[in-house]
């Protein structure tokens, strides 16, 4: 009976070992991945920034909405969101200097003429998502001046 009793015990502790380390291994994962995520977030509004010097003309262009920026990209749109596989990147602009994706959002205010409202949205899927979703996300947004810009009479 004493071995069963221990036996037991050994086995509660064991499972316990086990699931604390699942959970610490699962939290280590979704880190990383949420650190990828941000670089990429970054880099698209790295980019973005860098289109808008280059062609101001052409960035405020863009119509207001989701605009694919997938890996590499020379231009905005990009032919497809994905990055490797697995995250998935979109620019969202606005020329009115609002985030229009929900309401009452973020309003850009510069003193120096009009503002783009930009955000770097990067998405993916995790064991914790519903199959085919992607339910991951970092968001990172910026307002966009053209410095140029000289006010009328």
């Amino acid at each position: 009976m004493e071995a069963l009793i221990a036996l037991a015990v050994v086995v509660m502790v064991m499972t316990a070992l086990v699931t604390a380390l699942v959970s610490a291994i699962s939290s280590t994962t979704y880190s990383n991945e949420q650190t990828t995520a941000t670089a990429y977030a970054q880099e698209g509004l790295d980019f973005a920034r860098a289109f808008k010097n280059r062609d101001f003309s052409a960035f405020n262009d863009l119509a207001n909405t989701e605009h694919r920026l997938g890996a590499n990209p020379s231009t905005i749109p990009t032919s497809n969101a994905s990055i490797d596989g697995k995250f998935y990147r979109y620019l969202y602009v606005n020329k009115n200097g609002i985030d229009g994706r929900t309401s009452g959002g973020t309003k850009c205010v510069q003193d120096n003429g009009p503002s783009i409202f930009v955000a770097s949205i990067v998405e993916w899927s995790d064991s914790k998502c519903s199959a085919g979703t992607r339910c991951r996300e970092v968001v990172l947004s910026s307002c966009f001046a053209n410095l140029n810009y000289i006010e009328g009479p």
